[in-house]
């Protein structure tokens, strides 16, 4: 469950039940290929040069957009059809692991940097509504990100 008091909405997703928005059920929207890429980035954990060398790679896929609260609400926002995808260089997993369930109840992928289930070690993940993942991962690859 997350819930973002600012808009008054709560995303509650239940393993093989689906994801929902205040109680109606929302799926990823691969229609849309105009949809952003949020991303949070923590500036202690990554180099600063590396990260803006990410952030002009990933500019070329979709339009770019800086986090404006928890990244909890971006993954929601993939999983509701209002983002393409989220990349977050995170300093735990926490938001990670609620936000995982609902994208994946609502058909999204969520993957570590390399491409691997996430876990709590894990300092760098993608969010994505599947259509451009590969191409997050292979930027991502390219820029040779490393998280410190």
């Amino acid at each position: 469950m997350i819930y973002d008091p600012s808009q008054d909405e709560m995303f509650i997703a239940q393993k093989s039940k689906g994801a929902f928005l205040n109680n109606k059920k929302i799926e990823i929207n691969k229609s849309k290929n105009d949809n952003c890429i949020m991303y949070e980035f923590s500036s202690k954990i990554i180099n600063v040069k590396r990260a803006s060398e990410l952030l002009g790679e990933l500019s070329k896929l979709r339009y770019v957009k800086k986090s404006f609260g928890s990244v909890g609400i971006h993954y929601c926002y993939v999983a509701c059809g209002r983002a393409s995808a989220a990349v977050t260089i995170n300093k735990d997993t926490f938001p990670e692991f609620a936000g995982k369930l609902i994208l994946e109840e609502a058909g999204g992928i969520v993957t570590d940097f390399k491409g691997r289930e996430i876990n709590f070690d894990t300092r760098g993940v993608v969010f994505s509504d599947g259509i451009i993942h590969k191409d997050i991962l292979k930027i991502i690859h390219k820029t040779k990100i490393e998280v410190l």
